[in-house]
């Protein structure tokens, strides 16, 4: 089965999720500045929320959540590194036509950038890609996959990002359930 796939042209829905530490909320803040996306932090709830009435719909009827996005914007980005126990909602998500964004990279390197940026534990991050690994996650999940850190560590910037996941021949190259795109 081929990986849904859009180019931003008229409405999307979009889930960034990823391996902690590769840029995720940046990214997703960079598509709500530079193309008007709603941005929906999952994790920030109600801060994160530009209507926080709908956190009734988002762990009960993921597909209700995903119509009333549909029905009060053009593009919408969810911002939402979720736990494995998660994926069934995830999977909502994907069923309702959300494309999942799948942000990769070195683990070492986004170890080091997760223990730098401060605030959480590093065990933390231990246990959340332990349980990725575990889980095989993105495997599954139908997700672009995007090589998010250069090879010295660093988050790419996010205009490369942005290219890489939405113009050719990224599209393309799509032929799998997770398709790994590094620019």
């Amino acid at each position: 089965m081929k990986a849904r796939r859009k180019r931003i042209t008229s409405s999307n829905i979009l889930h960034v999720s990823e391996i902690p530490a590769t840029g995720k909320s940046s990214f997703c803040w960079y598509l709500t500045r530079e193309y008007g996306f709603a941005h929906y932090d999952l994790e920030c709830y109600p801060r994160g929320w530009p209507a926080p009435e709908l956190i009734s719909l988002w762990p009960s009827s993921p597909e209700d959540f995903v119509s009333e996005l549909r029905r009060r914007y053009q593009n919408v980005v969810i911002d939402w590194g979720f736990p494995v126990h998660c994926t069934s909602i995830v999977n909502a998500f994907r069923d309702s036509g959300v494309q999942l964004i799948w942000f990769s990279g070195d683990i070492a390197c986004a170890r080091r950038l997760f223990v730098n940026r401060g605030g959480l534990d590093p065990q933390t991050f231990d246990i959340q890609v332990a349980q990725i690994a575990e889980s095989r996650l993105p495997n599954g999940l139908e997700a672009i996959v995007v090589d998010a850190l250069t090879k010295d560590g660093k988050v790419r910037p996010m205009k490369e990002l942005y290219k890489g996941i939405f113009s050719s021949p990224c599209n393309e190259r799509l032929t799998s359930r997770s398709t790994r795109c590094s620019k």
